[in-house]
């Protein structure tokens, strides 16, 4: 059994009786350790993150809970990684979420789960289902209804017929409910609205028309 050491080079010899065989030599390396995932969340679709940690230079694998193995692991130094998460398969109705734990590999052995900071999440793509009201002047309140919705980073108007998007203020109420503000200076128009979040983009749908 290897003895507990300090990561380095080792010299190993035998020895019997009076007698020492030559050494060969016996590099110890340490057990990887993630610190911090960027992003830590992302679409059911294949994504890259960053991987930042320890002891990384020997990696030899990047597990994603029951989701499977990363792709494209590119180690670009000791602390930091960069991969392709692996496609999450779609959710069940009404599963919007699943948190796994991200385990790297070494020839040093294995990363220990490491909390909220090993882990990655997989957000369902959102969907706008209902506006109220869909037709209001600038500067006021509405609600949007949908799916998914949780973790939203965006709320957006872009002219039905093309144009410049605008971001608008808002506040999610819950996975299904954003409150938001219609954005000021928008001239009279028709415009799709649509949600962000780290799954992606809510599709252009009629539910999403909203008239100023």
């Amino acid at each position: 059994m290897i003895p507990e050491l300090p990561a380095g080079q080792y010299k190993v010899s035998v020895t019997t009786g009076p007698l020492t065989s030559n050494y060969l030599l016996f590099f110890y390396i340490s057990p990887p350790e993630i610190e911090v995932l960027n992003p830590s969340a992302g679409p059911l679709t294949a994504a890259s993150l960053s991987i930042f940690g320890q002891n990384l230079t020997t990696t030899r694998s990047v597990t994603f809970g029951d989701v499977g193995d990363a792709t494209d692991i590119i180690i670009q130094s000791d602390t930091v990684l960069v991969a392709v998460a692996p496609e999450h398969a779609p959710f069940e109705p009404g599963v919007c979420t699943d948190t796994v734990d991200v385990v790297v590999t070494t020839a040093g052995g294995t990363s220990v789960p490491n909390g909220a900071d090993g882990q990655y999440t997989y957000y369902g793509a959102p969907a706008v289902t209902n506006m109220r009201p869909s037709s209001a002047s600038v500067g006021s309140t509405f609600t949007i209804t949908g799916t998914c919705l949780t973790g939203a980073t965006a709320v957006t108007f872009t002219p039905t017929a093309g144009g410049p998007t605008v971001q608008a203020d808002y506040v999610a109420r819950s996975p299904a409910q954003i409150s938001a503000i219609v954005p000021p200076h928008l001239s009279q128009n028709t415009y799709d609205v649509r949600v962000t979040t780290p799954g992606g983009q809510s599709l252009i749908t009629p539910a999403g028309v909203f008239t100023v």
